[in-house]
């Protein structure tokens, strides 16, 4: 009398399982790894959206009344300050800064027509980010 087996063995069962398992490894490493990456595109999009705002307010000064300065840090309590003191043209109109963000100001002049304005945005403890926003005012009368 011979005898076959129907069914499937508990050790079977196992293995199938162990093997759908090692295969679903790399599906939820990706899963974590898109997640971390959209995590990092938004605070980029923060922070550019930030710096070509600074960019924006300074470009609509009058020449004459844009200052040079070097790093010059803004935190979110310079919101409605001027650049220079007693001129109502220079006021700037700040977003908040996210926590952990820290924004810096530098104005350099190029030639007498001409202001380079950079804006860099830097945020994250390890690794530390920065994003950086220039654009060249040039003066015509």
């Amino acid at each position: 009398m011979k005898r076959t087996d129907c069914g499937v063995s508990m050790v079977e069962i196992m293995v199938s399982i162990l093997i759908f398992g090692f295969c679903l490894l790399p599906v939820f490493e990706l899963i974590s790894r898109s997640n971390q990456t959209v995590h990092v595109t938004q605070d980029e999009i923060k922070a550019f959206s930030l710096s070509a705002e600074l960019i924006d307010q300074i470009s609509c000064m009058p020449f004459d009344a844009i200052p040079v300065m070097n790093e010059y840090p803004l935190k979110n309590s310079d919101n409605g300050s001027q650049l220079y003191e007693n001129k109502i043209a220079t006021k700037l109109i700040l977003s908040e800064l996210p926590d952990g963000y820290v924004r810096f100001l530098t104005i350099e002049t190029v030639s007498p027509r001409m202001k380079l304005i950079k804006a860099k945005i830097e945020w994250g403890t390890n690794p530390r980010h920065q994003q950086s926003f220039q654009s060249i005012l040039e003066w015509t009368p």
